[in-house]
């Protein structure tokens, strides 16, 4: 299984969820992002804290610039922004879900922790990390294995 995490900036919320998941089956963008831009200091270490992959070198990449062909899934933070990628995406429209979604939890979405407390964004990666847990269950100790 490999899965593209989407979010708006690709610094905070999809670089945590690809940091809970090998990195051969991971990887993030965003609808919006600027790109070579560094995940965010208060993402890094939340996602440290939850037990995720290293993001000292993770830089934002625009969704329009990957090949979308090769992931089983695109897992969108929320419905907003899996309606966005299926306007761009038609074609791909069965790939894409929300994760609260793919973990069957579909109220559940993501929330935005860019500008807030480290708090906020330790709580999110939690979040995250309990949503990924649900598709792929033997992700918790994927800081050891990569």
């Amino acid at each position: 299984m490999k899965i593209l995490f989407v979010c708006t900036g690709n610094t905070c919320r999809s670089p945590m969820a690809e940091s809970f998941l090998p990195a051969t089956m991971a990887e993030s963008a965003g609808l919006h992002a600027l790109p070579g831009e560094a995940a965010t200091a208060q993402a890094i270490r939340a996602a440290q804290n939850a037990g995720g992959r290293s993001l000292e070198n993770h830089r934002a990449r625009r969704l329009d610039s990957v090949d979308l062909e090769p992931f089983d899934w695109i897992l969108t933070m929320n419905v907003q922004q899996k309606h966005s990628v299926i306007l761009l995406y038609p074609q791909l429209a069965d790939k894409v879900l929300t994760l609260g979604e793919k973990a069957g939890e579909p109220q559940l979405e993501i929330p935005d922790p860019y500008g807030l407390s480290q708090a906020v964004y330790d709580q999110t990666a939690l979040l995250i990390k309990h949503l990924i847990c649900k598709i792929v269950p033997d992700t918790t100790k994927t800081s050891e294995s990569d």
